[in-house]
């Protein structure tokens, strides 16, 4: 099972781009393969939540059900936001995705911020790299 951060989501909604790569492209394909069964999809409230300060809600509808048959949803516990403190004030946000990763199951997370993810426990993985 993989966790997705929001990073990669807004990635595909947005058609994002860097200097020479099509951020949106490696997003759409990561997304093909976990439909097409490679791999079930753990998705969070705070993911949610991020991508509603970004994007429509109507892009995230869309998403929400091209994905669904490959989705199992987390909800952020109090216990999540203490446990990320700790592990991180300076990458909250992040540290909070990998505690609810963690407790749901996922095996990889996949970011854009590799480097703002604990090094231990999981996989952290560029949506290109998997």
């Amino acid at each position: 099972m993989i966790y997705i951060d929001a990073n990669v989501y807004l990635d595909y909604l947005l058609n994002r781009k860097d200097r020479l790569r099509p951020l949106g492209d490696f997003a759409f394909e990561l997304l093909r393969k976990a439909i097409k069964c490679h791999y079930n999809i753990l998705i969070s409230d705070v993911v949610l939540d991020e991508l509603e300060n970004h994007t429509s809600e109507e892009k995230i509808n869309l998403l929400i059900n091209m994905i669904k048959i490959k989705t199992i949803a987390i909800y952020r516990e109090e216990s999540d936001d203490i446990n990320a403190k700790q592990i991180s004030d300076e990458n909250y946000y992040d540290a909070l995705h990998y505690v609810l990763a963690k407790r749901g199951g996922a095996e990889i997370i996949v970011t854009r911020n590799v480097k703002h993810f604990p090094s231990s426990g999981l996989q952290i993985k560029l949506p290109e790299n998997l």
